[in-house]
């Protein structure tokens, strides 16, 4: 059984990194969350209109072309290139906002590249969208993020919830830091508390972390005694293929995971477990991936991969387009965007300052592979369910230096939907001493600076130039303007929140104490400290 400090700096974690999520949802000015113009109109037109954008036909929402604020920056300044204003023109010469809210569906010009995703998210987005359709659209698209970061949240907290109470001893301690893994990988916060699907994966991915849970500690019944957990393993999966294209390679990781727990327990006849997992999620799932297929002659009906097979297919891409260079480029912007990407305006901090945060998660990570051979099964189904979807994204990395020439267009904060047993191997691979812990201060003061340099540029006194992606204060005589930010956002409740998820975390880390240890021990139950 978990300690009670144990329990205690999970829960604590678990409302930090709540109320962190709703400063973050309250903060973000409208469509600041990446690609949430396309996902809100995703919404807008089946609520309107009652079927889902199709592929190469459906338009974005003429609402956001109409909308009178501030849009994320494009390349240009002081207008981005469809020629919205930006957060510095709008903060130069404000418009009236009024109450501007949603109308009804009518197509813009440019095309919805989210129509490639199957429907579920969005299906349950729309009784939320009808119900805040009145609002002016700053209240609306937070309450729509609202109910996602709920998604998100639950996922996350579901993950270390099951690791607390379900899983083996050995393993427990392992909670704290898993509740805890927002605060290691700050891009967690912008890629989940937004409009999106990935919120409904990560809350699917929670669940299924549970019953692996599950199968793990009741590998050794009989398998009639295991099946109910494993249809409601393929269930899941199955609702997670009509969220989003990324649970095909997690699913066939997760039945993967069975066949090698199968096999770890002397009882290979239990492989058919992974099997009936795999084949319950493809009957709920499958038609779509194979309606896409039928109609871009692709499963996942990704818009890259459709691209790549018109121009040629890979092999021909990489013919025209090998650059060694930009494909370590791509790997290495996949490995950075895990920690920080910042919000859709995509404005950039000196690019050497996210080594820190991404150290403290590539550090333990290498110590849990390296002695996972001595680790019981469990250790391994990081493996299992990140691994999969870790080589589709590598592919993506690929697939578009092919098409393009260019290898960095694949974001790492997509791993966040798998944040339970990613932070799992975090935790296994953790280690006492104080190089960690002081990553971890570095990643803590990181996250500031950066969360305060977005604010200073929703409220127009920072900017992105043209010239220089990073943020830039040239010729502006502010540094961070609330009237502005209470305009776009509720920077009071963004306030309110970070200051109470300030306390907590105070008061969780307080009990940690650095101890030097021999590099080979391993982690003991006082990982609750912190």
């Amino acid at each position: 059984m978990a300690s009670a400090k144990c329990q205690i700096s999970t829960w604590a974690l678990l409302v930090a990194v709540f109320l962190v999520g709703i400063a973050a949802l309250t903060l973000q000015p409208p469509w600041e969350g990446a690609d949430e113009t396309a996902h809100w109109s995703y919404i807008q037109e089946l609520a309107d209109l009652h079927h889902a954008p199709r592929r190469d036909v459906d338009r974005l929402s003429a609402d956001i072309a109409h909308y009178p604020g501030p849009h994320p920056y494009g390349d240009t300044e002081p207008f981005d290139e469809t020629g919205f204003p930006t957060y510095r023109s709008f903060h130069e010469a404000p418009v009236a906002m009024g109450a501007v809210a949603p109308t009804r569906y009518q197509p813009s010009d440019a095309l919805n590249w989210e129509a490639q995703h199957p429907p579920l998210y969005y299906q349950l987005m729309v009784p939320v969208y009808r119900g805040l359709h009145a609002l002016p659209f700053r209240d609306h698209l937070e309450g729509l993020r609202f109910v996602s970061w709920l998604m998100a949240f639950a996922g996350l907290a579901l993950g270390a919830l099951a690791t607390l109470y379900l899983a083996p001893d050995w393993a427990k301690p392992s909670a704290p830091l898993m509740a805890a893994w927002p605060f290691m990988a700050p891009q967690f916060f912008l890629a989940l508390a937004r409009l999106g699907n990935d919120s409904l994966c990560l809350l699917l991915d929670g669940l299924v972390w549970l019953l692996v849970l599950r199968l793990t500690s009741r590998i050794d019944r009989p398998i009639g005694g295991l099946l109910p957990e494993a249809l409601l393993l393929g269930v899941t999966l199955g609702l997670g293929l009509l969220t989003k294209a990324f649970f095909l390679p997690i699913s066939v990781g997760v039945a993967a995971y069975l066949a090698f727990l199968a096999w770890r327990s002397a009882a290979p006849v239990k492989a058919v477990l992974g099997f009936t997992v795999l084949g319950v999620a493809l009957a709920i799932g499958g038609g779509w991936y194979v309606a896409q297929y039928a109609v871009s002659h692709d499963l996942t009906g990704g818009g890259d991969f459709v691209a790549l097979k018109r121009n040629g297919g890979l092999a021909a891409g990489l013919g025209a387009h090998a650059d060694p260079v930009a494909l370590v480029r791509g790997f290495a912007a996949m490995a950075a965007t895990l920690v920080w990407t910042g919000s859709w305006s995509l404005a950039k901090p000196p690019e050497i300052l996210i080594l820190g945060p991404l150290l403290l998660i590539l550090i333990p990570l290498a110590t849990w592979l390296s002695r996972l051979r001595t680790l019981p099964p469990l250790a391994w189904s990081p493996l299992f369910l990140v691994g999969p979807l870790f080589l589709s994204l590598c592919y993506h990395v690929v697939a578009y230096l092919a098409l393009t020439g260019s290898g960095a267009s694949t974001p790492g904060y997509y791993l966040h939907i798998l944040a339970a047993p990613m932070a799992f191997a975090v935790s296994l691979g953790w280690r006492k001493g104080i190089v960690l812990p002081a990553l971890w201060l570095y990643t803590a003061l990181f996250t500031v600076g950066l969360w305060t340099l977005e604010a200073s540029m929703f409220s127009g006194c920072a900017a992105k130039l043209k010239v220089d992606p990073h943020f830039s204060f040239k010729g502006a005589a502010c540094f961070v303007d609330i009237k502005q930010l209470a305009v776009l956002g509720h920077p009071a409740i963004a306030a309110a929140a970070l200051g109470l998820a300030a306390i907590l975390i105070i008061a969780v880390a307080a009990q940690w104490r650095p101890v030097l240890v021999s590099p080979g021990e391993t982690m003991e139950p006082e990982l609750t400290r912190l």
